[in-house]
């Protein structure tokens, strides 16, 4: 005889299992470190043991210091290259929205002209359904213009013409010109000598996509290098095409060129790319 066959159940694998619990809270732990040593290094500093502080002075203490400087900076790096990307991402979103607004605006005034052709079409349809009225409105405007028409026997009415000039003649005072005699020398001038002013010297130090990105850069380089740009007015200059415009940031005046080659300098030395510009362009 042939064995039924018995079905088995199928043994589920669980989810939640050690290995995965694990991961989860060591996953949990970093991203919670990464986040107050971002925004709240502070805490950090309360939550060290005494022995990790009592280290810090020795060298190994140090390089755990610069290394963890360096992580929390490329941290902040990271944050600003965020925040510029949002504030491109909301650049493009208003222009969009723009752009619907104008294709709304044209689609309406479409509409509008569509409106009107129909309505003189209909009009000039009643008019070859019914030429009785139009008959009719033409013979009244024709007895109108009999009626305003002017007669032969009525000469037109002369205008009135006054002379101002023989009317304010004697009100008017006259000065005495002198007559040039012979002895007098003519007066020669020489030639004019036009000197150009200087144009004001800036610096160039960042573009973007739009405005909004460069009051961002603008804000974290004057916040970063004070010593250099606390003097300065920020500006933008556009360049690029319509699709895809491009914004420069300056900042400015400065006094001479070599004043600016040296804040350029400056500002080199601190990895900030600079470039000395004349200073144009709108108000940031």
């Amino acid at each position: 005889m042939a064995k039924s066959l018995v079905p088995r159940a199928v043994r589920k694998t669980p989810i939640f299992t050690p290995y995965v619990i694990v991961w989860t809270m060591m996953g949990v732990f970093s991203i919670g470190y990464l986040s107050v040593a971002a925004l709240a290094p502070d805490w950090l500093d309360d939550l060290t043991p005494a022995s990790l502080s009592a280290d810090a002075s020795t060298n190994q203490g140090q390089r755990a210091n610069a290394r963890l400087a360096a992580e929390l900076s490329g941290v902040r790096d990271s944050i600003a290259q965020i925040q510029l990307d949002l504030s491109r991402i909301k650049t493009e979103v208003t222009a969009s929205a723009e752009r619907e607004r104008g294709y709304a605006a044209q689609l309406a005034a479409v509409e509008r002209r569509v409106d009107a052709g129909g309505q003189v079409q209909a009009a000039a349809s009643a008019e070859t359904r019914n030429p009785s009225t139009a008959d009719a409105t033409g013979a009244g405007s024709s007895e109108k213009s009999k009626t305003s028409a002017p007669t032969a026997s009525t000469p037109p009415a002369q205008p009135t013409v006054i002379n101002a000039d023989t009317a304010d003649a004697s009100r008017l005072v006259t000065g005495s010109v002198t007559t040039p005699s012979a002895n007098d020398k003519p007066i020669s001038f020489g030639p004019a000598i036009v000197k150009p002013a200087a144009k004001p010297v800036g610096l160039q130090i960042s573009k973007g996509a739009s405005v909004d990105s460069l009051r961002l850069s603008w804000s974290l380089l004057s916040e970063r290098h004070g010593d250099v740009l606390k003097n300065l007015e920020p500006r933008f200059t556009t360049g690029g095409d319509a699709g895809a415009p491009s914004f420069d940031l300056v900042a400015g005046p400065l006094k001479s060129k070599a004043e600016a080659t040296r804040a350029c300098k400056a500002l080199t030395a601190k990895n900030v790319p600079c470039q000395v510009t004349d200073y144009t362009g709108d108000a940031l």
